[in-house]
């Protein structure tokens, strides 16, 4: 991640394979909130998408009229839910997962006053894998309708392209979405 000019994801790794997942910076969320589309956090400006080139990150520039960084807060991952471990092939699981949750904060006070936007990750220790979730509180006097949100936007580099690899063999999926979201 960085924090300056502005909240952005700037790198997603295998550090099994040393590849990176992302090739574009995006913004961490979209919203539609009374029927407008409103980004949260990102970057804008990247000149290619094809790549990401490190040395750019310091032309990119904050999204106009997007919800803007507050802070971060950090600590251990926290239990969601209750858990009993019932099976004996995993002797060693510890519950609730080692690693560290992420939460940062977003606000939009001149457009959408009272309303914060919270993007979560779960970022676990020795697995690769992770999760996110957006919470969205209005502290604020006027109503708002969230008609629509994506939590998750991501410029991939797609494993199935060929251009590198003509001729090889099909090179598998570098990433596995999956949602509890119903």
């Amino acid at each position: 991640f960085t924090l300056d000019p502005a909240a952005a994801t700037i790198a997603l790794d295998n550090l099994m394979t040393g590849n990176s997942v992302i090739r574009g910076i995006k913004p961490e969320a979209e919203l539609v909130i009374n029927g407008d589309t409103v980004f949260v956090g990102g970057l804008q400006g990247q000149p290619n998408f094809a790549y990401l080139n490190p040395e750019w990150l310091t032309d990119l520039k904050p999204i106009p009229n997007s919800f803007r960084f507050d802070g971060y807060q950090t600590g251990p991952i926290e239990a969601r839910m209750q858990w009993k471990k019932v099976r004996h092939s995993a002797p060693d699981a510890v519950w609730p997962p080692k690693g560290i949750h992420l939460v940062m904060h977003y606000s939009y006070p001149e457009r959408f006053d009272g309303l914060k936007v919270m993007v979560h990750y779960n970022l676990y220790d020795g697995i690769p894998v992770y999760s996110k979730w957006l919470e969205i509180k209005n502290e604020g006097p006027a109503p708002y309708l969230l008609n629509v949100f994506v939590s998750e936007i991501l410029a991939a580099v797609e494993p199935e392209s060929w251009v590198e690899t003509r001729g090889a063999e099909m090179p598998k999926p570098n990433i596995q979405v999956a949602t509890d979201y119903q």
